[in-house]
């Protein structure tokens, strides 16, 4: 048998440098298929290369490893054989694409593994004609499609809360309506006048409350600990207190209707095993609808009257209707108005509100100033113009509290 050098080649050959130049190529071709080797060997993506009959001519390890088939059970079979079944259609379709050229961004399909289970994969693949070959990458997105879907879950019966939620609140709402009716009676007996109500949710812990015995028309802005469900709640007490003050034990003077208002707050909540120091900052007015005169008593929260072309003031007690330690009688204050003259009754909501440029609270001498801005207005002119400067003023701010402002001309 003859054996043929390395040696013996060279000298043989008539083309030395030639010789070199395959067999260098050789060694390249081979380096570079031992590269390519361990790269599809160390690769975390799913790495494959697949005909144009729909089979893996090669796979990665990392093909195998995540859905526990040999290489040659996944090469033997083609590769549809191993999609769930409601995945094959567009699994057909997108193929097609590849094999008339068009490459394939973020595709995905899902794999039965061999145990059974399923994996999510998201594919980029592009053809190569010419080699009749489509080049492949893979990533296991399950985990990232079961937490979608988890959060899928978790966001509708989130929704599904919130709306019964609402439609509880809602039904509060008219319940709240239902039992504190102060709203119409004050517009029955002065037509011009407005009630601004903006509640920081859907129900709220501000209420307008009016009663009217004879020829005085008692109205309040209160303000009850709270707000939402809970401040709602302390409406509806507070409100049957005041007409128990009024209509039970008949007082007309609003410092002895607050005084009695407190008085039952106390004994009510005291009928409990917990001390509870809620209660409501108020502004009750009485006002005689012949004579215009009008008895006024605060707490905490003053009381605003336009008279002869300027606001004034008068301040209310620094103390709530309610658990106090040093509590004193409510001071009732008279005055005169004249016919045209305006009241304000408010809850502190509408100052309190962060805004502006700088974030700031909006406070009690901008509020005065802004209501003094529109009293050449309708009353209904007045409060679309409170309500769109309350919204300019907040802006993208969270609303704090619940807004109440009650305006009447007499």
């Amino acid at each position: 048998m003859e054996i043929t050098t390395i040696a013996d080649e060279i000298r043989n050959t008539n083309d030395l440098e030639g010789y070199l130049n395959r067999t260098l190529e050789k060694i390249r071709a081979n380096e570079r298929h031992l590269v390519e080797e361990r790269f599809f060997d160390l690769s975390l993506d799913l790495l494959c290369i697949s005909d144009m009959n729909g089979y893996f001519t090669k796979v990665s390890k990392s093909f195998t490893t995540l859905l526990g088939y040999t290489e040659e059970e996944l090469l033997l079979r083609p590769f549809k054989d191993f999609v769930v079944e409601d995945d094959k259609n567009n699994t057909d379709t997108a193929y097609d694409e590849l094999k008339e050229g068009a490459n394939l961004n973020d595709f995905e399909n899902r794999y039965r593994c061999a145990d059974g289970s399923i994996k999510w994969l998201a594919w980029r693949s592009v053809p190569v004609p010419g080699e009749e070959l489509i080049f492949g990458i893979a990533r296991d997105v399950t985990e990232h499609k079961e937490s979608e879907a988890r959060k899928k879950i978790y966001t509708e019966q989130l929704e599904y809360l919130i709306k019964q939620k609402n439609e509880s609140l809602r039904y509060a709402l008219s319940l709240q309506n239902a039992l504190i009716q102060g709203n119409q009676l004050i517009g029955k007996v002065f037509p011009e006048s407005f009630i601004l109500h903006l509640p920081k949710e859907i129900v709220s812990g501000d209420f307008c409350w009016a009663e009217q015995v004879n020829d005085t028309l008692y109205v309040a802005a209160a303000d009850c600990t709270g707000h939402g469900v809970p401040g709602a709640l302390m409406t509806m007490v507070c409100s049957s207190l005041l007409s128990r003050a009024v209509k039970e034990f008949e007082l007309t003077s609003p410092g002895k209707i607050l005084d009695k208002a407190r008085e039952l707050l106390l004994n009510h909540f005291g009928m409990t095993e917990q001390s509870v120091n809620d209660g409501m900052d108020i502004s009750l007015c009485a006002i005689n609808t012949k004579t215009l005169a009008l008895e006024w008593s605060g707490a905490n929260n003053n009381l605003l009257y336009f008279h002869k072309k300027t606001i004034h003031e008068v301040q209310a007690d620094k103390q709530p209707v309610g658990q106090f330690d040093n509590y004193a009688p409510f001071a009732t204050h008279t005055l005169q108005l004249a016919k045209g003259d305006i009241i304000y009754l408010y809850s502190d909501g509408y100052a309190d509100q962060f805004g502006g440029d700088k974030g700031k609270k909006l406070m009690y001498k901008r509020f005065i100033e802004t209501i003094g801005k529109t009293t050449n207005l309708s009353m209904f002119g007045q409060q679309n113009r409170l309500a769109k400067a309350f919204e300019q003023w907040k802006g993208n701010q969270e609303q704090v509290d619940d807004v109440l402002i009650i305006g009447i001309r007499v």
